[in-house]
């Protein structure tokens, strides 16, 4: 049995490394087992399609991404340091080569792209409400705001940014109007302790 999983591990990792390579669409099964010194019939003892393969590979990734971010929130001492070390973090995640994934699954790989979006949109909301409380609860943000309620409205401010179609003005780049953007929820939200922690080590 364990080796049997080391085998379907081995198969998943190196098909997420192809893919990120050359794109879902461009690497075959046939690539896969030839990389892996296997059969493609051994590929299909462990998963039906190819759209099974992708869906093991990406929901790993994802769920190595929630336990990465919740490490970082773990660590930080204070909740404005973890929004930073979170942005930060998912700058580094959103290459291009990530975003062009996202939109390969979006196209051909539908149930997938769902699964992540849902997760995604759990995983911050989440994050995001705990961050607020915290803050509430240390003295960094006002006490008089709706933690579900500014979550929503940050979360979906930070969608709008990441949007192509938002930047009808050129003289401004995503990471321009990203960096504002979050200093402005920040501001929006903090007490007196917060904004002066926000502009000691961040403005």
């Amino acid at each position: 049995m364990l080796e049997q999983e080391s085998q379907k591990n081995a198969i998943v990792e190196k098909a997420m490394y192809l893919y990120m390579q050359f794109g879902l669409r461009s690497v075959s099964m046939d690539q896969i087992a030839s990389e892996l010194g296997i059969s493609k019939k051994t590929i299909y003892r462990y998963f039906e399609s190819k759209a099974d393969l992708v869906h093991e590979g990406v929901v790993q990734l994802a769920n190595q991404m929630v336990e990465f971010t919740r490490e970082i929130a773990a660590q930080q001492t204070a909740p404005i340091d973890e929004i930073f070390a979170m942005d930060e973090t998912m700058r580094k995640y959103l290459t291009p080569t990530h975003q062009r994934m996202i939109y390969q699954l979006k196209k051909y790989f539908p149930r997938t792209f769902t699964y992540i979006q849902e997760l995604e949109k759990e995983e911050l909301l989440r994050v995001t409400v705990d961050n607020i409380k915290r803050g509430i609860k240390t003295g960094y943000y006002r006490e008089n705001i709706n933690p579900e309620l500014i979550a929503h409205l940050y979360l979906g401010q930070a969608y709008i940014v990441m949007s192509d179609d938002f930047f009808w003005n050129k003289d401004f780049t995503q990471k321009d109007f990203h960096r504002e953007a979050l200093i402005y929820h920040i501001y929006g939200i903090s007490a007196e302790k917060g904004r002066k922690h926000l502009e000691k080590n961040y403005l």
